[in-house]
């Protein structure tokens, strides 16, 4: 169904008009959604506080990671859906709170009448499988790396999804231990630690306490150097 869809309509037709912003203004603007706003604590799995199984929630505010099968899977900090894979038929995700969180709450049968009601609604499903396609050959091609370009590149990614800037240096946010950089790479986390020292030693990195401070350009150069 997917091939026959895509081939009706080009992928920049439907990056455009089916992402994400797109849906979320569908159902805010609906008088038939209901919509929960939910405030969760950091280190809270949001099984604990919504029904995961019959659910959706949009993030509006904060720092979540998603697992799949207890793995750390994808680190979200911008407002976007969290587990549209309900609608999909996929295999129900966890979700744990990094820092506190606001979300909106939609129940999945509401949404998915009102896509499959909606003309081309489905391409909406299609954009965001689409999506998650394209993280998970990400991912893949970043595990296949040897360990320190592993590394950089998980660190890279950090930065630009949630790192303050100041100056040349970029601040990850303090939720970023060794421990959870370390799950989040696939490492361990003395790997981790040491790869910490070589890159203080290598000037692309200081810390402050236990925070990540990345010196930004150069973890940029040496990113252009290994890659």
């Amino acid at each position: 169904m997917y091939k026959e869809l895509d081939q009706l309509n080009t992928s920049i037709t439907i990056q455009k008009n089916f992402n994400q912003k797109k849906l979320f203004q569908e159902l805010i603007n609906s008088r038939k959604i209901s919509i929960a706003k939910l405030f969760i604590k950091k280190n809270t799995l949001f099984s604990q506080k919504i029904n995961l199984k019959e659910q959706i929630c949009y993030l509006q505010e904060g720092i979540v990671c998603s697992f799949y099968r207890g793995i750390p899977n994808r680190v979200i900090t911008q407002p976007q859906f969290l587990n549209v894979e309900l609608i999909l038929g996929m295999e129900e995700i966890s979700i744990k709170a990094l820092t506190n969180c606001r979300i909106l709450v939609f129940d999945r049968l509401n949404i998915m009448e009102h896509i499959f009601a909606m003309q081309k609604g489905t391409l909406f499903l299609f954009q965001y499988e689409k999506e998650q396609e394209d993280f998970l050959i990400s991912r893949i091609d970043m595990l296949r790396k040897k360990g320190y370009p592993r590394f950089l590149q998980m660190l890279k990614e950090l930065a630009d999804e949630c790192g303050e800037v100041i100056g040349t240096e970029c601040h990850l946010p303090k939720c970023f231990t060794i421990k959870r950089i370390a799950s989040l790479s696939g490492l361990s986390t003395n790997t981790v630690s040491l790869f910490r020292k070589k890159m203080m030693k290598d000037g692309t990195l200081r810390k402050d306490g236990g925070q990540f401070i990345l010196l930004k350009y150069a973890l940029n150069e040496k990113l252009e150097d290994i890659s």
